[in-house]
C-alpha cells in the first residue's frame, strides 16, 4: 500500500514568491508579511494578488504584530478583523494563535477566532510552542474545531524537537494535523518525518537576496527580542508636543 503523500507548506511574503513555491512543488502556501520577524498579517492587496497567483490552498497568517501572543482588547479586535479579511478575500484558511498572560491557551478568544473564520481551515500557529502545557492545549484545540497545529515540539528547530513532535503526533491520533515547523531543511526533512510520523511540514525555504534599489535604510540596527515590544511612550509624545508648541511661539 502506498503511503499518503507528505504535504509541503511554504511560507511566503509576496505573491510572486508564493507562485514560485507552488511551481516548485509546494502543496499549500502560508501568506504573511515580514518573514524576518516571524511573519505578521499581510495587507489586503497582497492577499488579493496571492489569491490570483496561487490556485493551491492559501492560508493567511493573522498576527497583528511581532512579539508575544498576548493581546490587549484593541489588538485582539484587529486580529479578528484580519481573520474576517482573509475569509472575505478568498483565502482557504487562516493561521492564528492567542495565549493568556500565564502562558496558557486563551480558549475563549480562540473560539472567537474559529467562529470568525467560518468555513475556513484554522491552524494554530507556532504560538503553540510557547504553551506551558501543550498536550492539554492540543485537546482543547481539537474540541474547538481547530484543524492544524504548527509546532517544532517546543525546540528552536523541529529536528531538535523530534521526540516531542512524535508524542504530539501520537496524541493527535489523526484528530488534528500536526505540522512540523521550525528550521525545516531539505537535508533533514525526510528523517524528521520518519522519526515523528508527521505527514506535513512547514518551511520558509527562503534566501536573502539583494535588490537593485538604492535607498536609505529604515531598519533598526537590531530587532527586539520576542518578549520585547516597542510601544508608544505617552510621556515622550507630550514632550515632543510641548517642544513643538514652544518653538512655534518664536523668540521672546
Amino acid at each position: 500500500m502506498t503511503a499518503p503523500r507528505r504535504i509541503l507548506e511554504v511560507a511566503a511574503d509576496d505573491a510572486e514568491g508564493a507562485a514560485e513555491a507552488v511551481q516548485a512543488g509546494a502543496d499549500r502556501i502560508e501568506l504573511c508579511a515580514a518573514l524576518e520577524v516571524g511573519g505578521v498579517t499581510p495587507g489586503p492587496g497582497l492577499v488579493t494578488e496571492a489569491r490570483v497567483a496561487v490556485e493551491r490552498e492559501l492560508i493567511v497568517l493573522a498576527r497583528p504584530r511581532r512579539g508575544d501572543f498576548v493581546y490587549d482588547r484593541r489588538m485582539f479586535r484587529a486580529l479578528v478583523r484580519d481573520v474576517e479579511m482573509a475569509r472575505e478575500l478568498g483565502a482557504d484558511g487562516v493561521a492564528v494563535g492567542v495565549l493568556d498572560t500565564k502562558g496558557g491557551l486563551d480558549r475563549a478568544r480562540t473560539r472567537i477566532l474559529v467562529e470568525a473564520a467560518g468555513p475556513l481551515v484554522v491552524t494554530f500557529h507556532r504560538a503553540f510552542d510557547a504553551l506551558a502545557a501543550p498536550f492539554a492545549a492540543l485537546e482543547v484545540l481539537i474540541d474547538l474545531g481547530v484543524q492544524r497545529v504548527l509546532t517544532s515540539g517546543g525546540a528552536r528547530r523541529a529536528v531538535d524537537g523530534a521526540t516531542v513532535l512524535a508524542e504530539l503526533v501520537r496524541a493527535a491520533a489523526n484528530r488534528i494535523e500536526i505540522v512540523a515547523a521550525g528550521g525545516v531543511r531539505a537535508s533533514d526533512v525526510s528523517a524528521l518525518c520518519d522519526t515523528t510520523g508527521a505527514r506535513a511540514v512547514h518551511a520558509s525555504a527562503s534566501q536573502l537576496v539583494t535588490t537593485a534599489a538604492h535607498t536609505a535604510s529604515l531598519a533598526p540596527t537590531h530587532l527586539p527580542a520576542e518578549h520585547e515590544l516597542r510601544r508608544v511612550d505617552p510621556g515622550e509624545v507630550r514632550r515632543v508636543r510641548a517642544a513643538l508648541d514652544g518653538s512655534r511661539a518664536g523668540p521672546a
